[in-house]
C-alpha cells in the first residue's frame, strides 16, 4: 500500500511538470483557438485584451512606424478590430477581428516572460527560432522574401497560410491566415511584393 502511494505522487508530480506541447496548424490555427473563433471565446482562453484598436487607428499605428499598409497582407485581409493579449501559453500577441470572428493571428517568440515557446510547434514540425531552411522544406522553396532591416525578413507562404518573421537567421514570429489558392493566391501574390 506504502509503495503504491508513493508510486502515485511521483506520478502525479512528473504530470505536473510535463508542459503541454500546443499544434499550430498553417492557414487554421489551434484546435482551441482558431480562425474564425470568436473574440468571446478567444478571450476565455487568452483573458481580457490588453488593448483594443479599430482597423483606422490600427493603420495610422503602422503608416506612422514607417509600413506600407498597401502590401500589408492583414489590411489586404481586412479586420474592424485586433486585440492585443497579454503572456499566454499560445504566444498569440494580437489577434485581428472582422465581424466578431478571428481572420488573424500573430504570434510572438518574443513575448513570453515564460518559456512557452517551447511547446508550440506549427504542422508538429516547426519551432520559434528554427532555421527559414525548415520552414521552406515544410511550406515550399519559394516564398516571398521581404527585407526589414541588416538582419531580418518577412519570408510570406500564402498558399500554406503563414508568414514568418525571420531574424538573424531564426524565426520568431509566426502570422497566420487562411490559405489563398488559385486566382486569390496569385492576386495576393501581386499585392505583397
Amino acid at each position: 500500500m506504502k509503495n503504491r502511494i508513493l508510486l502515485t505522487a511521483f506520478l502525479l508530480c512528473t504530470l505536473a511538470n510535463i508542459s503541454i506541447a500546443q499544434n499550430l496548424i498553417s492557414g487554421k490555427g489551434f484546435d482551441e483557438i482558431h480562425l474564425g473563433t470568436l473574440r468571446s471565446d478567444a478571450e476565455i482562453l487568452l483573458g481580457q485584451a490588453t488593448s483594443v484598436s479599430d482597423y483606422e487607428s490600427e493603420k495610422n499605428s503602422w503608416k506612422e512606424s514607417g509600413i506600407d499598409v498597401e502590401k500589408e497582407l492583414v489590411f489586404i485581409i481586412g479586420f474592424d478590430n485586433v486585440c492585443t493579449y497579454a503572456d499566454n501559453k499560445y504566444c498569440i500577441w494580437k489577434i485581428f477581428y472582422k465581424n466578431n470572428r478571428a481572420v488573424y493571428f500573430i504570434m510572438s517568440g518574443y513575448l513570453s516572460d515564460k518559456d512557452y515557446t517551447k511547446n508550440i510547434t506549427v504542422n508538429n514540425s516547426l519551432l520559434f527560432d528554427d532555421s527559414i531552411d525548415k520552414a521552406t522544406e515544410l511550406f515550399g522553396k519559394s516564398p516571398v522574401k521581404i527585407k526589414d532591416d541588416d538582419s531580418a525578413y518577412y519570408y510570406y507562404f500564402p498558399a500554406s497560410g503563414i508568414s514568418l518573421y525571420v531574424e538573424e537567421e531564426k524565426i520568431k514570429v509566426f502570422y497566420i491566415f487562411e490559405a489563398y489558392k488559385g486566382k486569390e493566391l496569385k492576386k495576393i501574390l501581386k499585392l505583397i511584393k
